[in-house]
């Protein structure tokens, strides 16, 4: 029928298949699923006449991105903003004094953080987290406050006297600001199953529910 689909063609390469659903040329293009080849583009179009191709990997496709690398964040003082992520422990690397601008690695992946000042009236607020281990979470709010650094004083409404769960995820976690007040955030994924809910209870209160005991 035109316009329908009208071939399946499975191709055996190198132990591996390579499912090809060709679509009428009424559509000009061709679809197919590869779990493992090399680059057949030119051939499968010479094959089938069609002018380009839609490649889509195992489960949706292999992705190429891997992580986020870079977070940029503004600030009104470069050298204030500087002192602070020190005192969190990022490694500093780069100062553009021109641009006023500086960077700093975060952890062994050498994540970058970069800092770019400006002005109090174009400076824009934002939001990133930092990783953090399980073990370590519940020491969070402490750590920050012998850092010189005191915690939000409630996050999600209600007071932010120990670690607050993202249920969705899971994930325990708290909030800090930076001078400028960009929202920092303390996380940790937990090995328990995601429940979706509209409550953010303590961690206490999730291990008493989930029956998990750490630490």
């Amino acid at each position: 029928m035109r316009g329908s689909l009208k071939t399946l063609v499975k191709v055996k390469v190198k132990l591996k298949i390579l499912v090809v659903l060709r679509v009428s040329k009424l559509y000009g293009c061709i679809g197919f699923l590869v779990l493992k080849t090399d680059d057949f583009s030119f051939f499968v179009r010479k094959l089938f006449g069609v002018k380009w191709l839609i490649v889509v990997g195992k489960d949706g496709g292999e992705a190429m991105i891997k992580s986020i690398y870079e977070t940029h964040v503004q600030v009104r003082s470069l050298e204030d903003s500087i002192e602070f992520y020190r005192r969190l422990g990022l490694t500093f690397v780069h100062k553009i004094e021109e641009r006023r601008c500086a960077f700093f690695f975060v952890g062994e992946q050498k994540q970058m953080l970069g800092l770019w000042e400006t002005n109090e009236k174009e400076l824009k607020r934002s939001h990133f987290a930092f990783g953090i281990e399980a073990a370590d979470i519940h020491e969070a709010l402490t750590w920050l406050r012998s850092k010189g650094i005191e915690p939000e004083e409630t996050s999600f409404g209600k007071p932010q006297i120990e670690p607050i769960v993202h249920t969705w995820m899971p994930a325990a976690c708290v909030y800090f600001n930076d001078p400028d007040g960009n929202r920092l955030e303390l996380i940790t994924l937990l090995d328990d199953k995601p429940v979706i809910s509209k409550d953010f209870p303590y961690l206490s209160e999730w291990n008493k529910e989930t029956g998990t005991k750490l630490f």
